[in-house]
């Protein structure tokens, strides 16, 4: 029950209700200093950290897919990659298995930009697929694939595609592959990711501070 302190006069909450508002009080104020802090970073340097990139929709003109992910790191290589493509056909109309693509074959082209051209390999034939992006994909949110173009021998932008003979390729010939008619590369923002760590930082010191109080 809520009494009054005798030299105050002022009413006293009960100790089992003063706790829940020290517990809101303590999340408004992480909430605060996350808001702050993320609000600071984004407005200063840019944040410097290694991003997720997510494929979301890519599809090749024959109707296959690619779907799947990969890490860029700050030094501006593939660290890991998980992506998968669908059956299909190619521009010479033969078959194109559907490949699976990891980090042992991941590469981003030297020249600048390096976060906006990339190319996985294959980890069963020798097959390519190239991904283009229309601006470096560390600026966060949905980037457009620049769509893929051209001949067998000179293909251009986003692509998929046999880089050896036949042979290596699962009866693909050389240069062989689809284009990319759709799709975008999806990586968080920059000051999103500041935010979150912060404030995730921020919460977790709290707890224990209030775990270890009486």
């Amino acid at each position: 029950m809520a009494g009054n302190n005798a030299k105050t006069g002022k009413t006293r909450l009960p100790r089992t209700l003063g706790r829940p508002i020290r517990a809101v009080k303590t999340s408004l104020f992480v909430a605060a200093l996350s808001l702050f802090a993320g609000l600071s970073m984004a407005g200063s340097a840019p944040a410097r950290a290694d991003s997720i990139v997510t494929l979301d929709g890519v599809t090749f003109a024959d109707g296959g897919t690619a779907s799947g992910y990969f890490e860029l790191t700050v030094y501006g290589y593939v660290a890991f990659a998980d992506i998968t493509t669908t059956p299909g056909t190619s521009l010479n109309g033969a078959p194109m298995a559907g490949y699976t693509y990891g980090s042992s074959g991941g590469s981003v082209n030297n020249a600048v930009p390096f976060d906006s051209r990339f190319y996985f390999n294959a980890t069963a034939d020798a097959v390519s697929l190239a991904l283009t992006a229309e601006d470096p994909v560390t600026s966060g949110g949905f980037d457009p694939l620049i769509l893929g173009s051209g001949a067998t021998s000179s293909l251009a932008g986003s692509y998929e595609n046999c880089q050896e003979n036949p042979s290596a390729c699962g009866g693909l010939g050389y240069l062989d592959g689809r284009l990319v008619t759709a799709g975008t590369l999806y990586a968080p923002e920059p000051a999103t990711l500041s935010l979150l760590g912060t404030g995730g930082l921020l919460l977790s010191v709290m707890r224990r501070k209030r775990a270890g109080a009486p």
